[in-house]
């Protein structure tokens, strides 16, 4: 179940968003620390840690930069 690493570098190189980090959780800890039920779930965190967006489902690319933009001016 889940994406395979070569899926999440297609998906990554075409999305072409620098400073984005992708997280491949073959393991699942990361879904559990966070209780995530749903996949694809995007998560933006502040620096601290912090949850500040969510998404179940996939987004496409100008909508999580449009996301990280207006989290960034409140840092």
């Amino acid at each position: 179940m889940g994406d395979s690493i070569d899926n999440v570098r297609q998906y990554a190189q075409q999305a072409d968003a620098p400073g984005i980090t992708f997280l491949l959780d073959s393991d699942r800890q990361v879904m559990q620390a966070y209780r995530v039920l749903a996949r694809p779930y995007l998560v933006a965190l502040d620096p601290q840690g912090r949850i500040r967006w969510t998404r179940i489902g996939r987004a496409d690319t100008s909508e999580i930069v449009q996301v990280l933009e207006t989290l960034a001016q409140f840092q």
